[in-house]
């Protein structure tokens, strides 16, 4: 719905489906992973319905979620540092410039690292570094 254009229609399923990934992940943690990404969802579709403070704590959760997967598994580290940019992203729009310089910071941190073990990841490194370059140049 988001990518045509109804924001606002996209809005209701992404609640949803956060909260039956929520109920799945409570039964089994195995879920947890869709939990993180609905919640990511959610965070992008409040922001793109102009709800900035409504995506914060989405994201932050979305963090919260990745940064213990990829400590129990190193193959989310790609979510983790994802989630982070996306954070700092929303931080950012909320007028949390200081804030979002963190986890900005760390998503380019674990993007080298990704970056130089597999060249995949690159793109990811040049966006979460443009994200961190917006911070530092952007005025308070």
């Amino acid at each position: 719905l988001a990518a045509t254009g109804d924001r606002a229609g996209a809005l209701p399923p992404a609640q949803e489906a956060v909260t039956l990934r929520r109920a799945q992940a409570e039964q089994n943690p195995a879920y947890q992973p869709d939990l993180a990404a609905a919640l990511t969802n959610l965070a992008n579709r409040l922001a793109e319905t102009g709800d900035r403070a409504g995506a914060l704590p989405p994201a932050q959760e979305a963090v919260t979620l990745r940064r213990a997967q990829a400590e129990q598994n190193p193959a989310y580290q790609p979510d983790l540092a994802a989630a982070l940019n996306n954070l700092a992203i929303t931080l950012a729009e909320t007028g949390d410039r200081a804030g979002a310089l963190p986890p900005a910071q760390e998503a380019v941190t674990l993007y080298e690292r990704l970056a130089a073990e597999e060249p995949v990841y690159a793109d990811a490194l040049a966006q979460a570094k443009e994200t961190l370059r917006g911070l530092q140049d952007a005025p308070e």
